[in-house]
């Protein structure tokens, strides 16, 4: 008990990665007038915008900002039977860029699903293509499921979303995997339930910084018109202040509505997170191994942990969901399914996606 106590302090103290507040300047150098950035928006409108108009709105509050011919937005709207405004074809997967000379539809095609790795690659691979940048931010707006089912839920494909192991495939093949060196500065979630360490663990090997909420997001979301006004005026901030940016119009936009009570959001240091995860490893080898030992020659460890843990949220990632509380990581305890316990360690074959794609299994511990 004693080790295990002391794995979760030491997660704890890992925690000091950087929230948004008063916490510790974590932005690099200034950066170099005259660099470049470009934001890839993954807009997956589903049923925030067939009945609500949300994913409108924040495209409305976009276009409120006059970007310099420094900074592109790049976005890719489908996953909503219904778009609230008259430019959106519900029935095509379109491609827009918004610069300094407004809004343009770059290219459509037949509807894809969204919540598919392949459809999230050939994307990021268009536009890191196309518009590339000396900073780039990639942000996500739907509906978020956490560490369990990711992201982008496709309200035309049977709300079919891009869990972990999926991005993780999708980025690779584009920008491969460097937690050392990562390729992006930014990733973003206007969702909710994403702020996760199993999140933070998949996006260190590609970007810098990661913004998302552990917590449900108010419908009003991020407030697009102040973080992207504030990159306009500045294009020479890092994703640290950009991330800031990000974090602090949007609980000033939940003010204004009234929404501030529900408000999550984080903008973390992924090159610090490594404490965390080994301490993550550590903790959740510790717990498996005190779970085998305590279950007996007569019990098998899935039921034990069931005895143990009836209300338990322990789930296989990439599946489609447990029937029962535990029954995902019982899955996991069968021979010669069990893989590793804690952490996003294994995940493998990113790199397979522009050939067709595969969906590598991968178990995970909350």
């Amino acid at each position: 008990m004693k080790k295990l106590l002391s794995c979760l302090l030491a997660m704890v103290m890992a925690l000091s990665l950087v929230s948004c507040g008063e916490s510790e300047d974590v932005s690099d150098s200034a950066g170099a007038e005259g660099e470049s950035w470009a934001v890839y928006w993954y807009l997956c409108g589903s049923d925030l915008e067939s009945n609500g108009g949300f994913a409108t709105m924040d495209l409305s509050e976009m276009m409120e900002v006059e970007l310099p011919e420094n900074v592109n937005v790049v976005i890719e709207t489908g996953g909503a039977s219904v778009w609230q405004n008259d430019e959106v074809d519900p029935s095509k997967l379109q491609r827009w860029l918004y610069n300094s000379e407004g809004l343009q539809l770059l290219e459509e095609s037949e509807t894809a699903n969204m919540g598919d790795a392949q459809t999230l690659y050939e994307f990021l691979d268009f536009a890191n293509t196309n518009y590339p940048a000396d900073r780039v931010a990639v942000t996500f707006w739907n509906h978020g499921g956490g560490s369990v089912s990711g992201a982008a839920f496709d309200e035309l494909h049977g709300l079919d979303s891009l869990d972990l192991a999926e991005m993780y495939q999708a980025f690779d093949a584009v920008w491969p995997a460097d937690k050392d060196d990562p390729a992006l500065e930014l990733i973003g979630f206007d969702t909710c339930l994403m702020a996760t360490v199993d999140v933070a663990a998949v996006f260190q090997n590609f970007a810098k910084y990661l913004v998302a909420s552990e917590e449900v997001e108010p419908a009003n979301g991020w407030l697009y018109s102040s973080w992207l006004g504030a990159l306009a005026e500045d294009p020479a901030m890092d994703g640290a202040r950009l991330g800031r940016a990000i974090c602090d119009s949007y609980y000033e936009g939940c003010e204004t509505v009234g929404t501030q009570d529900q408000t999550t959001l984080s903008l973390t240091d992924l090159r610090k997170l490594t404490p965390l995860l080994d301490a993550y490893e550590t903790f959740g080898q510790e717990a498996l191994a005190r779970l085998l030992r305590g279950a007996g020659p007569r019990r098998r460890p899935e039921r034990e942990l069931r005895r143990q843990h009836p209300g338990a949220g322990l789930y296989q990632h990439g599946g489609h969901g447990p029937s029962g509380p535990a029954d995902g990581v019982a899955a996991a305890l069968r021979p010669k399914r069990f893989r590793r316990a804690g952490g996003l360690r294994a995940l493998q074959g990113g790199r397979a996606l522009p050939g067709g794609g595969h969906r590598p299994e991968l178990l995970l511990f909350l």
